[in-house]
């Protein structure tokens, strides 16, 4: 609620810090608005998750007068129990929302069954046959991929 030339100064902040601190095989996509899907290679969801609370150290120090003070959260999954975008990207929005539950400003990753059921809520799926299908990952099906949704939010002045 700082205005516009706040939040994208806030934007190009966290867009600095975060090709500060990621690899150059991670992929950072600007999901929506406040919203930020990263796919990470070469790690499993606890080094994925060690990578994101890397990135939140260094907004958290690397706070400028000019830039509103903001937090992130993230969640996290893994490709290997998601068949498609859409369902790895609902468990790691499952995540994110524990994450922001659970006070914000911290990195949670997914449970499974969870997000799966996020999965087939947003495809219109029966409740009575989610319970039955969450997928098992085979050695086919496991890919080194990790997946995290994450988000910006604003933190209120101090009075």
């Amino acid at each position: 609620t700082a205005g516009h030339d706040a939040g994208d100064r806030a934007l190009r902040h966290f867009a600095r810090i975060v090709r500060q601190t990621t690899r150059g095989s991670d992929l950072v996509a600007r999901y929506g608005g406040e919203e930020f899907v990263f796919a990470f290679q070469k790690v499993d969801r606890e080094g994925a998750k060690v990578l994101l609370d890397r990135l939140r150290e260094a907004l958290a120090t690397s706070h400028r007068g000019d830039v509103p003070l903001f937090t992130c959260s993230f969640g996290v999954t893994d490709t290997s129990f998601g068949s498609d975008v859409t369902e790895l990207i609902a468990i790691a929005d499952d995540a994110l929302y524990r994450a922001k539950q659970n006070g914000r400003d911290r990195v949670e990753i997914g449970p499974v069954a969870v997000g799966v059921g996020a999965a087939r809520r947003m495809s219109g799926e029966p409740e009575a046959s989610r319970a039955s299908s969450v997928p098992t990952p085979t050695a086919e099906a496991r890919r080194p991929l990790r997946l995290a949704a994450g988000d910006v939010s604003s933190v209120p002045p101090l009075p």
